[in-house]
């Protein structure tokens, strides 16, 4: 399964998440590197999940299908509840605090303000649960992906996408006291409370998770995905339930893409 390749215009190319004509992206992050637009704000990441969201969930959504999103951030709130992306499918989302930005969310959506630790929903009640880049900010991040499990439905897909590029998780007290050099922006913007490493995979396992890596765009060269704003190397994790969840949304085509599972990882 290819991704669509969005026609180059005098501008540059167009950002898939807004829909705009980009002649350069702008630089985010830290450190910092190019990526985000400059219309809509949307990362690397960003375009990453919206293509997924189009290309391998939304054609598995029936109406009436519930969706959650914790933690959301505005990209998600302002361009990826339409119709082109999840279909006809309902969309929760909850946050801990309320933004400015949640008001934009209208019915048959909605916004409400909740802790993911204390998830007031009913077990096996969403089809897809969307928690990227939020569990590093929770101190009871194995609560959370507990609660996160109940609430999805034995066919269902949990995208729990996080970094986690050294060996072993830290919390963010042991890592500033190995990197002193890093400031608060750096843990605002990677997370308060943990470093994931690459047990990350264990801890989604502790809470009962069939985990699976997929690989995007690898089969894209460095120009493309430089042109259109894309990691060198993308990895999404997602998790399920059970093995109908993975049967349900199976991963891109394994041609072009590329799939891990994590299932026979031993404990340490």
């Amino acid at each position: 399964m290819r991704v669509t390749c969005y026609s180059r215009t005098l501008h540059g190319v167009i950002c898939w998440v807004c829909g705009n004509p980009v002649e350069q992206f702008l630089l985010y992050g830290i450190p910092s590197r190019p990526g985000r637009c400059p219309h809509c704000g949307a990362k690397p990441r960003n375009r990453a999940v919206h293509w997924y969201l189009r290309s391998i969930i939304r054609p598995k959504l029936a109406a009436g299908s519930q969706l959650l999103d914790v933690g959301s951030s505005r990209v998600f709130v302002q361009r990826f509840i339409t119709p082109s992306v999840i279909g006809s499918a309902r969309c929760t989302v909850i946050d801990r605090r309320a933004l400015n930005f949640h008001a934009r969310i209208e019915p048959p959506h909605r916004f409400i303000p909740m802790d993911v630790v204390n998830a007031d929903f009913a077990d096996d009640t969403f089809d897809v649960i969307l928690c990227n880049h939020t569990l590093a900010y929770v101190r009871d991040d194995h609560r959370a992906l507990t609660e996160i499990f109940r609430c999805l439905k034995p066919d269902g897909l949990a995208m729990l996408d996080s970094g986690h590029d050294q060996e072993k998780t830290q919390s963010v007290d042991e890592y500033r006291h190995d990197h002193p050099e890093l400031g608060d922006d750096y843990f605002a913007e990677n997370g308060d409370q943990w470093v994931y490493g690459q047990d990350y995979f264990e801890r989604l396992q502790a809470a009962g998770f069939r985990p699976r890596t997929d690989v995007l765009f690898d089969d894209y060269d460095a120009a493309f995905k430089r042109e259109h704003g894309l990691k060198d190397h993308h990895e999404l994790i997602v998790a399920f339930k059970s093995p109908t969840g993975d049967a349900r949304f199976p991963p891109p085509h394994k041609s072009s893409q590329q799939s891990v599972n994590h299932e026979n990882l031993k404990k340490k």
